[in-house]
């Protein structure tokens, strides 16, 4: 029997909005991944991008970065130190795979911008950056509650039946169709995801068990542990545990799970993402035993095109792994990096309707988009949030990449990419800036044979008045004399999308469908049954009842 609360019954529920930007201070000491040098990845086209400042650039002109810090790359560790000396400024971290080092002036009053620009005669010098601190989470509108309100006692919780949670609060897995992969056997065993963000909470209920060791490359000696709430969230989206007890599971459950953690109280540099990236690549780069991940989330953006960190993301795409990220939640066109760096998998969000949201950035580099409105995930401190923005889209997206990645694990990064994009479902009415290849469809990635005859889907709307949606109404759909799914309507109070909403999905076309709905005295006070006929279902269209 399901039991919901009213709306009332949620008040304790905390709304927030996190962005975080600011300036992060280096390493205590200096930091130096050994691993394989010289010569920039290929794969990048950086032609347009400055490798030094104009003529006209000031230190204002930059942005915010970490004062007196630039990051400079070069032929060999030997000439880091050999500009260092010049500069009267120290190397506090080198990164071997792709030979950038990390300068510290030791005058800090001194005009970076200046001091870039003298590197540009220098033999063996490709450029010099600032070390950028710009880069914000995309994530919107979140609501904090204990994990104890998804306890099975039905005196203190509006659920007693966690397949009927599932149904209810996660729309997501369905509409991207991750239930057709699990009946296949596929829930991302063997594979890795690296979360590269704010760190993730190792002992949550929904992620207990199957956090492998991580690194945090600006403070090592905070750990990985997630201090604000946001790695988690994006981690239980990704791979989060099957929690039968709760209703609750990841798009990858028994995916791994590789927390990197870039942001600290002070923000994330721009050193410390590309560092990220490489660990995720390969972890014994700082000395890890953890295996290297498979795919790399990083729900994460900025303004600023960083050479470093293409340079890192060509690292990793040259070794396999495939890297997902958000596009940002600017509601117009912008381009935002990592999302528009060569290689990514750029990802908006969209909603339960498979609209695109209204905070979604887009543009010409975005490539598909996913659930990223009010998606219910783990969140620190053992508890859960429903929280909105693109850094919720792009987990599902990692998700999705982990399932084809065990499916095939010989599939490379652009093979995945293109993959994605092919089998997307494109909803009429929109441009390609706008939602890319459409919302991704794993049930038709996985299937990827054009010459299968596409299915269709039902979404049928349960009210009880103009705009007043009834959650909890069970749903049985029926072809022919047999019973072939039964759901119920989504809902739980009045912010909810897809309050009284039910999806069936994947199915044969054909004109024999029929769904009855009835209601739940002890929930809605009565019990009313009501049938409809002759439904069609035609192939690649959704059928509206």
């Amino acid at each position: 029997m399901l039991r919901w609360k009213p709306a009332a019954a949620f008040a304790a529920l905390l709304v927030l909005t996190l962005v975080l930007a600011g300036c992060v201070g280096g390493l205590g000491g200096p930091l130096r991944l050994p691993g394989l040098s010289g010569g920039t990845p290929s794969g990048s086209d950086v032609s347009e991008v400055p490798a030094f400042p104009s003529d006209d650039m000031r230190d204002e002109d930059l942005g915010p970065h970490v004062p007196g810090e630039i990051l400079v790359k070069v032929d060999s560790e030997q000439r880091a130190y050999e500009i260092a000396q010049k500069l009267d400024a120290e190397v506090t971290g080198f990164l071997a795979p792709i030979n950038l080092a990390k300068l510290e002036l030791r005058d800090k009053s001194r005009s970076l911008t200046d001091t870039m620009r003298s590197l540009r005669d220098e033999e063996g010098v490709e450029y010099a950056q600032a070390n950028f601190t710009a880069f914000s989470l995309p994530v919107k509108d979140v609501k904090v509650a204990s994990v104890a309100i998804l306890a099975d006692d039905p005196e203190d919780s509006f659920l007693t039946d966690p397949e009927s949670f599932y149904n209810r609060f996660q729309y997501g897995p369905r509409i991207i169709r991750a239930p057709e992969a699990w009946s296949r056997g596929l829930t991302g065993k063997g594979v890795v995801i690296a979360i590269i963000d704010t760190g993730v909470q190792s002992d949550h209920p929904f992620l207990a068990g199957k956090v492998l060791e991580g690194y945090n490359p600006d403070r090592p000696e905070l750990g990985t542990e997630d201090f604000q709430g946001h790695g988690t969230h994006v981690a239980g989206i990704a791979a989060g545990l099957v929690h039968e007890g709760r209703g609750f599971t990841g798009i990858a459950p028994d995916a791994l799970i590789l927390p990197i953690r870039v942001f600290n109280e002070e923000g994330a540099t721009n050193w410390a993402v590309a560092v990220g990236v490489l660990v995720a690549a390969d972890p014994s780069l700082v000395g890890l035993s953890s295996p290297k991940a498979d795919v790399a989330n990083m729900s994460l953006g900025g303004a600023v095109y960083s050479l470093a960190l293409q340079d890192a993301i060509n690292f990793a795409l040259e070794r396999g792994v495939v890297i997902v990220a958000s596009m940002g939640n600017t509601e117009n066109q912008a381009v935002r990096y990592p999302a528009a760096y060569q290689g990514v998998i750029a990802v908006g969000a969209s909603d339960a309707h498979d609209d695109k949201t209204g905070f979604s950035t887009t543009g010409a580099h975005i490539s598909v988009v996913a659930p990223g409105h009010d998606i219910l995930s783990a969140y620190k401190d053992d508890r859960i949030a429903w929280a909105s923005g693109t850094s919720m889209a792009s987990p599902h997206v990692t998700g999705a990449v982990a399932l084809l990645k065990e499916y095939d694990p010989t599939l490379t990064p652009a093979e995945v990419k293109d993959l994605l994009e092919r089998t997307a479902d494109f909803k009429a009415g929109y441009t390609q800036r706008q939602i890319g290849h459409g919302r991704i469809n794993i049930a038709k990635a996985l299937d990827n044979d054009e010459g299968n005859r596409p299915r269709g889907d039902i979404e049928l709307y349960v009210y009880a008045g103009p705009g007043i949606g009834v959650p909890g109404a069970d749903v049985i759909l029926w072809r022919g004399d047999v019973p072939i799914r039964n759901v119920r309507t989504g809902g739980g109070w009045d912010t909810i999308p897809f309050h009284g909403v039910a999806w069936f999905m994947n199915l044969e076309p054909g004109d024999d469908y029929s769904i009855t709905v009835r209601l739940d005295e002890h929930v809605h006070g009565i019990a009313p049954f009501h049938r409809v006929d002759n439904i069609s279902v035609r192939a690649g269209e959704l059928t509206a009842v």
